[in-house]
């Protein structure tokens, strides 16, 4: 707002237009701005100058998460890490802790990565404020074969990151031998 009014005061259109118009002898209407004509411009720029906003948007928390599973298909551990608080918490739903900050997540995480049909599947997604929750189908290799099992994600997003995450797993299926 201070940006238009200065240029308002710059281009001399603040003044009084009918007073010193008011003296010449010759036509002017239609020259020079009333305030009046300056208020209503004012009013009409000032929200698309006081919402600009210089900052890039936070991605979404659902982009987030989808980064997530788009790293963890690839088996990418530094883009899958990169997706998450360096203090993230993973539990087992309800309350039981599996996993406390980034270390630990790079543990986990590089030993699931080297399965070699590891892949996640959403099959239905809901997104909620600042929390995403996953349906999925995950491949995997257990130690007693191949299969899949279905699973539900809660993440809950702060800011550009995965910060906690609750887990629930059904039962595997072992594909046929």
């Amino acid at each position: 707002m201070t940006f238009l009014v200065g240029v308002v005061i710059d281009l001399g259109i603040g003044s009084n237009s009918r007073t010193e118009n008011a003296n010449a002898t010759d036509d002017r209407r239609g020259e020079g701005m009333n305030m009046s004509m300056i208020c209503a411009l004012a009013l009409i720029m000032a929200p698309a100058i006081v919402t600009a906003d210089p900052q890039p948007a936070a991605p979404a928390p659902e982009a987030v998460v989808q980064a997530q599973v788009e790293a963890y298909n690839a088996r990418n551990i530094d883009a899958f890490l990169a997706t998450y608080t360096d203090d993230v918490q993973v539990f087992e739903h309800p309350g039981k802790l599996l996993v406390s900050g980034a270390t630990q997540m790079r543990e986990r995480y590089t030993a699931r990565f080297k399965e070699p049909n590891l892949h996640a599947t959403i099959l239905k997604r809901i997104v909620m404020g600042n929390y995403v929750i996953d349906h999925e189908r995950v491949r995997r290799t257990f130690d007693d074969g191949t299969g899949t099992l279905d699973a539900v994600a809660i993440f809950e997003v702060q800011g550009t990151k995965i910060a906690r995450v609750w887990l629930i797993s059904g039962p595997k299926a072992l594909d046929a031998k």
